[in-house]
């Protein structure tokens, strides 16, 4: 039996590309269990100061850990979660002034039932301050019944504004 990086094909599809032309709550991608690894980029503006996140499959248990590494002008900080209720870019919030360009990778367990890992960078902006911001992340998604087929970015309050732009590549 091949070895898995020889049953990826690595062509990139597009599963999804969004650009809000109006506030909402989140940006939604459902796409078919059969992919290996997805790719997400984007950039969100929000209406209030928040945390934009993560959430698979609409799983708002607290079935997601993650470090993350976060840094300013002045400090660098490392914070360890568990049992959040969704993959966080920063501990830090994002300002309703500000702009967060992120990427981030997941990638299924090798073994039918595991918890499936991810690992992103952000940088914020936030332009009312000259602030700026970086965010390496680093997680596990431990609900080990379901297969990721769908993949949400939401914020802890308010909402994504208009002009945020996401888009979702898969590799099966």
């Amino acid at each position: 039996m091949a070895n898995r990086l020889e049953r990826l094909d690595y062509a990139f599809d597009l599963l999804g590309a969004t650009v809000l032309t109006s506030a909402a709550s989140s940006i939604r991608f459902d796409f078919p269990t059969s992919y290996e690894l997805l790719f997400l980029d984007g950039f969100l503006n929000c209406t209030a100061s928040n945390q934009p996140r993560i959430r698979l499959n609409n799983d708002s248990a607290g079935n997601y850990d993650h470090q993350v590494v976060t840094s300013n002008s002045t400090t660098v900080d490392a914070v360890y979660s568990t049992g959040d209720t969704g993959f966080k870019f920063t501990d830090d919030s994002i300002a309703a002034s500000g702009l967060a360009v992120i990427h981030a990778t997941f990638c299924k367990p090798l073994t039918t039932k595991g918890a499936h890992m991810v690992g992103s960078m952000s940088f914020f902006g936030d332009y009312a301050t000259d602030a700026l911001s970086t965010a390496m992340v680093g997680g596990l998604w431990r609900n080990t019944s379901d297969s990721m087929s769908r993949m949400d970015l939401i914020v802890s309050s308010g909402n994504l504004a208009a002009g945020s732009a996401a888009q979702l590549y898969g590799v099966r």
